[in-house]
C-alpha cells in the first residue's frame, strides 16, 4: 500500500488485561484484523493505539482505568514503532508510578509538553460501537464527537476549547460564591465570547468543508449526509458581524447572570451548540432514520472525514474500527473494504469471527487472541 505512516510494532506493559505483550505488524499488509472472543482484549489494543492521539483515547478513560487488572500497583506503559517515509520513530506513553495522575508522552525518547505535537507524526481516527447511536444521543455527545473531528483536522484548535471551558467554569464558580465580583466576571465573559466566536467560526468552516467533501466523494451504496451546526454564536454569525455578535452576547451574558447562578452554568455559549445531520436523499433528520440508515450515514460521514484528513495532512490517517463489520450486510461490508483500500490507510479492525474479513484476506494480517 502507498500509505507513508505505518505502525510496525506496539509493546503493551501492565495495561488493562495485558501484562507484557508485543505485536508486530507487516508493513505490506494494509489491514490488521484482531480476532477473539469477547473479553480477550481486542479493544484494549485499539485503545492503546488511540492514546497516541490528543485526548483520552477511544474510551475516554482516566489513567486509573488503564492499570493492569492483575497488578494495579504497577505503572503501565505503551510504546509504538512508527515508520514515516521509511524513517523510524519511537513513541511512548504511560505513567512513571502507580500514584501518578499525569500521563507522559515521549517522542524518540524525549518528553513532549503538548499532546498536539503527536499530530506532527501521525493522525488516528476511530469508530466504536458506542458511537453508533450518535444521532439520537444527547447533543453534548454529538457535539464532542464532531468537535473531536475538527480538532483532528486542526490540532492547534484544542487551546480554544481549553480556554473557553476554563473561563466558563471560573464564571460559574464566581456566580455561585461571589456574585458581586463584576470586574472578574466581565473579563471571563469576554474570554467566553471571544473564544466562543472563534470556535463557532471554525465549526461553520468545518461543516462547509466536510459537506463539500461528502458531495465530492462517491462512497458507493452508503448514503450522503449534510452536517450543519446550530448554536448561539453560530446562528448569530450567519446574520451579523462579529462585532455585533460580541455585543449581543455580552448583553445576554449580563442579563443571564442571576439565572446562571441559580442553574449552576451558562445558559448560552459554545457548550450548548449541536451538530445536525440530514439524510440528503430523503431530506430527513438522521435522528428519525432507521437504525441501519443511521449506521450507514455515520460510516459515510466518517469515510468522507478520513478523505478530508488525508487531503489536509497530505497523508492518510491510521484508522481503528472496533466491531464495525459484524452487523453490516455483505454489500455494505464489501463497499466499506473498498473505500478503506482507496484511502490507503493502515486499518486496525476487531471481530469475534475471522470469516467476517474473508474478502480482504490477501491484504490483511490476522492476530488471534
Amino acid at each position: 500500500m502507498d500509505n507513508k505512516t505505518i505502525i510496525s510494532k506496539i509493546s503493551i506493559n501492565n495495561f488493562r488485561n495485558y501484562d507484557n505483550k508485543t505485536f508486530s505488524f507487516q508493513p505490506e499488509k494494509q489491514f490488521v484484523v484482531i480476532s477473539g472472543q469477547n473479553g480477550a482484549g481486542k479493544t484494549n489494543i485499539l485503545e492503546a493505539i488511540s492514546l497516541f492521539s490528543p485526548g483520552k483515547g477511544l474510551r475516554k478513560s482516566s489513567n486509573e482505568n488503564f492499570k493492569n487488572i492483575n497488578n494495579p500497583s504497577l505503572p503501565w506503559g505503551i510504546n509504538i514503532e512508527l515508520n514515516i517515509d521509511d524513517n523510524k520513530h519511537n513513541l511512548g506513553t504511560g505513567i512513571l508510578s502507580p500514584e501518578s495522575a499525569r500521563r507522559i508522552i515521549r517522542i524518540n525518547q524525549e518528553n513532549i509538553k503538548s499532546r498536539t505535537m503527536l499530530s506532527e507524526y501521525l493522525s488516528i481516527i476511530w469508530l466504536t460501537p458506542q458511537i453508533d447511536k450518535i444521532f439520537i444521543e444527547s447533543k453534548s455527545t454529538r457535539r464532542k464527537f464532531f468537535d473531536k473531528m475538527m480538532i483532528n483536522l486542526k490540532p492547534n484548535l484544542s487551546h480554544l476549547f481549553f480556554e473557553y471551558d476554563r473561563a466558563m467554569k471560573d464564571r460559574t464558580k464566581i456566580l455561585k460564591e461571589n456574585f458581586n465580583d463584576s470586574v472578574w466576571l466581565l473579563k471571563l465573559e469576554q474570554v467566553m465570547i471571544e473564544k466562543g466566536i472563534e470556535i463557532a467560526k471554525e465549526r461553520i468552516l468545518f461543516c462547509n468543508n466536510l459537506n463539500s467533501q461528502i458531495q465530492k466523494d462517491n462512497i458507493s451504496i452508503f448514503p450522503k449526509g449534510d452536517i450543519q451546526i446550530s448554536g448561539h454564536f453560530e446562528n448569530l454569525l450567519k446574520e451579523h458581524s462579529e462585532e455585533i455578535v460580541s455585543q449581543m452576547s455580552f448583553d445576554e451574558f449580563l442579563a443571564n447572570r442571576h439565572r446562571d447562578a441559580m442553574r449552576g452554568g451558562a445558559t448560552i455559549g459554545a457548550h450548548k451548540s449541536d451538530f445536525l445531520v440530514t439524510y440528503i436523499d430523503k431530506n430527513m433528520p438522521a435522528s428519525l432514520c432507521s437504525t441501519g440508515e443511521q449506521k450507514s450515514l455515520l460510516i459515510s460521514t466518517f469515510l468522507s472525514f478520513a478523505h478530508e484528513m488525508k487531503e489536509t495532512h497530505e497523508k492518510a490517517p491510521i484508522i481503528l474500527l472496533d466491531e464495525l463489520v459484524a452487523h453490516l450486510d455483505l454489500e455494505r461490508k464489501n463497499s466499506l473494504f473498498e473505500e478503506l483500500k482507496n484511502l490507503s490507510s493502515q486499518v486496525f479492525m476487531t471481530g469475534t469471527e475471522d470469516n467476517l474479513f474473508n474478502e480482504i484476506k490477501d491484504c490483511s494480517q490476522t492476530i488471534k487472541l
